[in-house]
């Protein structure tokens, strides 16, 4: 009897493993080939340079890290980097939006449902349409004219600055908006009526319960943006291919043009990815910093 239990359970846990490299195995690979790879090969490109004479890569040293410092203190890509800021500001206000419409849509408000399907209609249509549509109506001469300009909002780069701000904010008050809702319907209707018996009012309700109760989750989302602090830009390749005014440019997209106007320019792709990893060792301790400061001073239900 023994033996054949022993014989049993081994049965079984074959069939555990099994299930469990059947549905493991193409992410494992997925991450190794792609996540690491890349990870592996842009590290690699940032200490090597390119002989266009011999076509032969060799060992630069920090020779692609100076070239970025120089372009910076030149104010080369400086501009690009308060660009990325700005968007990263945008992104914060955006999310702040978003946790407003999320309440207003979970305390059922006028109109609540309405606007439910007007923030969702940005994740069923994809982004290039919202891009094509928004183009097609700010390049209207008549549309210009309101605002007292003979052209349209794209032609010139003042103009055309603010009008991408705007489609960043429109587009993205919606993100998390759903998900944020369903946090608060988690929320324990017991402690939001001891709220009102202490006297809240609905903007007591959202800063005193809400935002505690969500903490969590809204952490994670100050803690991950951390990581786009210097990528963060409206979709420019969307709007201008790689022709954008420089003007308009950020960071993710000076690199981004750099490489695909010439995709075989070896020494451009080697310059990016030191910039790249510059990038990465400044935003990494910013990003555990704010960890930190979320985890040691946040709110918390209690």
């Amino acid at each position: 009897m023994k033996n054949e239990r022993a014989l049993k359970n081994k049965k079984t846990d074959w069939k555990k493993w099994g299930f469990y490299f059947s549905i493991m195995t193409l992410p494992i690979i997925n991450f190794i080939g792609f996540t690491c790879g890349g990870l592996l090969n842009t590290v690699g490109l940032g200490f090597f340079g390119y002989d266009v004479k011999t076509d032969t890569t060799y060992w630069n040293n920090f020779a692609n890290f100076i070239d970025v410092f120089r372009a910076l203190t030149e104010g080369g890509i400086a501009r690009t980097f308060l660009v990325s800021l700005i968007y990263y500001a945008i992104g914060l206000i955006n999310m702040a939006m978003g946790y407003i419409m999320a309440f207003y849509i979970y305390k059922k408000l006028p109109w609540g449902e309405f606007f439910r399907i007007l923030l969702f209609m940005p994740s069923i249509i994809t982004g290039m349409v919202w891009v094509s549509l928004f183009k097609y109506l700010v390049r209207e001469p008549a549309f210009a004219q309101l605002f007292g300009l003979e052209y349209g909002l794209l032609s010139m780069p003042n103009t055309a600055f603010y009008t991408l701000m705007f489609y960043t904010l429109w587009m993205g008050m919606c993100g998390g908006v759903f998900s944020s809702v369903g946090f608060m319907g988690g929320v324990s209707p017991e402690l939001v009526d001891s709220c009102y018996i202490d006297g809240c009012n609905r903007y007591g309700e959202f800063i005193h319960v809400i935002i505690p109760a969500l903490w969590p989750f809204l952490s994670v989302n100050l803690i991950t943006g951390v990581v786009g602090l210097f990528m963060s830009g409206p979709p420019l390749f969307a709007f201008f291919d790689t022709s954008a005014d420089r003007s308009l440019w950020s960071f993710d997209y000076y690199l981004f043009s750099m490489v695909m106007k010439d995709p075989s320019n070896k020494p451009n792709q080697m310059y990016s990815a030191a910039a790249s990893l510059l990038v990465t060792a400044v935003v990494a301790p910013i990003t555990f910093g704010v960890k930190w400061l979320c985890n040691k001073y946040g709110p918390n239900e209690d």
